[in-house]
């Protein structure tokens, strides 16, 4: 049975997204989440899995263009390349400098983590943490991002078509001729 599009369920504001960025204990934490704020990526399979080689910082574009960072066959076959916020670069410049080598963009290692994830569990903490609760109706701490993204995007007045290639849900074509 098909949902109802008109319930929908609730998601975080942009304001709240930020206070949970904050809000996170580990410094390899708010990197992830600042990833997923700014771009709406999947956390374990796209930011965790991120490496430097993916990101053209000169173009100020990430490509998504690795099979290991796709879901599914038709996001691989987008071939996609999600722009670069102008908050971010610089950040990803520090990050780089900063990164000794290591060739994933979210460092973990020191960490004592085994690994490459980032646990709903610590997530949700940092969003009680920021907000004092856990809202109601949010489902996977984690995936609230990916949410409040696309949320935040369609209230601000961007196509849609734009936001499902954004997120990899439709093919380039739609998205620049709709």
């Amino acid at each position: 049975m098909p949902s109802d599009p008109r319930i929908r369920p609730p998601a975080p504001t942009w304001a709240q997204m930020a206070r949970c960025v904050v809000a996170c204990s580990q410094p390899w934490m708010r990197r992830a989440t600042t990833l997923m704020y700014y771009t709406g990526l999947r956390v374990d399979l796209q930011v965790m899995a991120l490496l430097w080689s993916d990101l053209d910082l000169g173009r100020g574009v990430i490509n998504i263009k690795r099979r290991e960072l796709c879901k599914t066959d038709n996001e691989y076959r987008l071939q996609r390349e999600i722009p670069l916020h102008d908050a971010l670069r610089p950040e990803l410049d520090r990050w780089l400098a900063e990164s000794d080598g290591h060739e994933f963009v979210i460092d973990i290692s020191g960490t004592g983590k085994k690994r490459r994830d980032l646990r709903g569990r610590d997530t949700k903490r940092a969003w009680v943490r920021a907000l004092g609760e856990w809202p109601e109706g949010w489902k996977s701490p984690n995936h609230c991002f990916r949410h409040g993204f696309t949320s935040g995007l369609v209230e601000a007045g961007v196509r849609i078509p734009i936001v499902d290639y954004l997120v990899g849900h439709k093919s380039p074509h739609l998205a620049l001729s709709t």
